[in-house]
């Protein structure tokens, strides 16, 4: 069954996401007030015994006054009457960028009140936005901050599971796949050969029992938190330090099945492309003439000073001609467009039962392809000077990335 927060959102409609979620975070830091500073780090202790001794309250959907007019923040925790900090949340938000707003309100809010403000996003906000928020943060000693909904999950799953409305949290937030899975549970391998098997219309006979209910639920399921991952993974990439810089909007999906067939089984399956003197039009379902193929769960984005498409997420292999049958993982990336020849850097993972990679590995090896593939790229005879330089920026700039 579902978490509860997860049962309550799917009532409401989406624009409901920011402010739903602003109730939640009310409810976890009535229950554990010292998980207030994962929100806002700057809040001092003195907050934190103030809302455990009920001197100090938080409060969602709250009311601020900036330049003579009245605001709504989705989460506030008042000193008395006092607002001392405030949050502004983006939930689902990507969808129409132009929602993302009011930061000039609180940042007047925050200069007028000495107070602390936290931006927390589901996903990477656009540029204009992040660079108003970290030149603000430089200039107050972390008075202002950007948080991701992930950084709510990595605390609280590392420093709070004795909160019972923490875990809730966690669990909500996994739920809503916007944290990085490091386990799909027990079964996943078996669901992710069937989502491949069946979809590149391969045999089955080659990989036992794998046609089952649970097997194809696994797989349904394991299809979308493995794009959660791509996604989770692609944010952390572009909205992480100088790289920002490098790109404009957020990393789009690219999703896709591709086949392999023994050419032969293909000819003799369609035969004769004309019917009456007429092209003929055939079905073919690939039945027979399999041998395999690939599964891509990527996310790409244009890189603004090459103008090269930058694309990193996931890549299965199916082989059911080798003995036996293979089923490969990797996480890798590729450049191409602008000038650039294609350029690919691929790193395979074992593939447990339930294909669990560590987040700080996944991280590690989507910076060491990324930089492999863009390496490669710059020997591209095509490459303008320009673009051949900035893409090296790229890679300079990945060199000073944490890998988590």
């Amino acid at each position: 069954m579902a978490n509860l927060f997860s049962r309550i959102k799917s009532k409401l409609s989406q624009d409901f996401g920011g402010r739903y979620l602003g109730v939640v975070l009310e409810q976890v830091i009535a229950d554990c007030p010292k998980f207030s500073q994962v929100i806002f780090p700057k809040l001092g202790d003195e907050i934190v015994e103030k809302l455990q001794n009920g001197q100090a309250t938080v409060s969602a959907e709250r009311s601020f006054r900036v330049k003579m007019k009245n605001k709504r923040a989705d989460l506030a925790i008042c000193d008395g009457q006092k607002i001392v900090a405030l949050a502004e949340i983006k939930y689902e938000d990507h969808k129409a960028p132009g929602n993302f707003g009011q930061i000039g309100d609180y940042l007047d809010w925050q200069k007028r009140n000495d107070g602390v403000f936290t931006y927390l996003t589901q996903y990477t906000p656009p540029l204009d936005d992040m660079e108003r928020i970290e030149k603000a943060a430089r200039s107050l000693d972390g008075l202002i901050a950007h948080r991701f909904f992930r950084d709510l999950y990595r605390h609280g799953k590392r420093d709070y599971q004795n909160s019972y409305t923490v875990r809730l949290l966690c669990e909500f937030l996994k739920e809503e796949h916007v944290v990085y899975s490091e386990d799909f549970g027990a079964g996943a391998k078996a669901g992710l050969k069937f989502l491949l098997v069946d979809s590149l219309s391969a045999p089955r006979t080659k990989f036992g029992k794998i046609g089952t209910v649970p097997n194809a639920l696994r797989g349904t399921k394991l299809f979308a938190d493995l794009f959660a991952n791509a996604l989770a993974l692609s944010d952390w990439f572009q909205g992480h330090g100088r790289l920002e810089t490098h790109f404009g909007n957020r990393f789009a999906p690219h999703i896709g099945f591709i086949p392999e067939f023994n050419s032969s089984k293909v000819k003799k399956r369609l035969g004769s492309d004309k019917e009456g003197g007429k092209e003929k039009k055939v079905y073919f379902d690939g039945h027979g003439a399999v041998t395999g193929g690939w599964l891509y769960i990527l996310m790409h984005g244009k890189h603004k000073r090459s103008l090269a498409y930058i694309n990193m997420g996931y890549c299965f292999e199916l082989n059911v001609n080798a003995k036996p049958p293979l089923l490969k993982g990797y996480i890798g990336s590729f450049v191409d467009g602008g000038g650039v020849e294609y350029s690919e850097d691929w790193k395979s993972f074992k593939l447990s039962d339930s294909l669990k990679l560590s987040e700080p590995s996944a991280h590690k090896l989507v910076l060491g392809t990324m930089t492999g593939a863009i390496t490669k790229s710059l020997k591209s005879p095509n490459l303008k000077l320009n673009a051949r330089k900035s893409l090296k920026a790229l890679c300079d700039d990945m060199r000073h990335m944490p890998e988590y």
